[in-house]
């Protein structure tokens, strides 16, 4: 049986999109969000996926995870542009490089 040592964090998956909040009309007529006081904040997660706009509710317990997740996601794809980069500079360089030898 493995045990978890006190200084291991658990991973964090990460998710894309992004976390806001919202406040929201429920629709009854007699509610007090009929003459504006809307209910909330209550936070959602938006994230795309084939050009359309997806929306999950997000529990206040779990903001602090989601948001982290969040933030990963965009750590992870901000390192994959920069290697995407340096590889394209690298690749014209090569080219360049086999145009002047001729070949």
């Amino acid at each position: 049986m493995k045990t978890k040592s006190a200084n291991s964090l658990p991973k964090i998956e990460p998710l894309p999109g992004s976390v806001c909040r919202q406040y929201i009309r429920c629709g009854r007529s007699n509610c007090k969000c009929a003459n504006g006081m809307l209910h909330g904040p209550y936070y959602y997660r938006f994230w795309y996926v084939g050009g359309r706009l997806h929306k999950s509710y997000v529990k206040k317990a779990d903001i602090g995870a989601i948001l982290a997740a969040c933030s990963a996601y965009k750590q992870e794809q901000r390192a994959l542009r920069l290697q995407m980069r340096v590889f394209m500079d690298e690749w014209r360089s090569m080219r360049a490089l086999l145009r002047r030898v001729g070949l």
